[in-house]
């Protein structure tokens, strides 16, 4: 079997973890204190990780991990989109907390349709026939799920 296969499906097992892993998380747990953990758990290990950088205790990641200085405006476009994710993930928590996660991890899987089709109407941006064939089996699937 070719190696991006075997990644491929790696990916979407690691993936169906992930799910079940939030959805016994939120089963007898309120959503705001189990976003908050696994926020504080991921900003943990991302600051360990530039600290390190920080540090140069490992040579080869400065190009990696350096973040270029921002102006204000930038800034507050990083509040807003922060907004906007933290809306996002507690609704979908949420959703799962009520959801069966059979019916929760497709609905979501149909987030990236709704960034291409934005992409597509506000910046203009055209998906390949490859990637429209993709994007409709996300959709169909979806579909079959909810009529199943």
């Amino acid at each position: 079997m070719p190696s991006w296969f075997l990644l491929a499906v790696a990916s979407a097992v690691l993936l169906g973890v992930y799910d079940a892993a939030k959805k016994a998380a939120v089963r007898d747990n309120a959503v705001p204190p189990v976003l908050m953990a696994a926020v504080t758990i991921a900003a943990t290990i991302w600051a360990a990780v530039l600290a390190v950088q920080r540090a140069g205790v490992v040579s080869g990641w400065t190009s990696l991990l350096t973040v270029a200085p921002m102006t204000w405006s930038m800034h507050g476009l990083v509040i807003v989109k922060s907004v906007l994710v933290g809306v996002s993930w507690t609704l979908a928590y949420s959703a799962l907390r009520r959801l069966p996660l059979s019916i929760a991890g497709p609905l979501r899987a149909v987030g990236p349709v709704w960034t291409v089709a934005l992409a597509t109407l506000v910046l203009s941006e055209r998906p390949s026939s490859t990637q429209w064939v993709g994007i409709a089996g996300v959709l169909a699937g979806v579909v079959a799920i909810g009529l199943g």
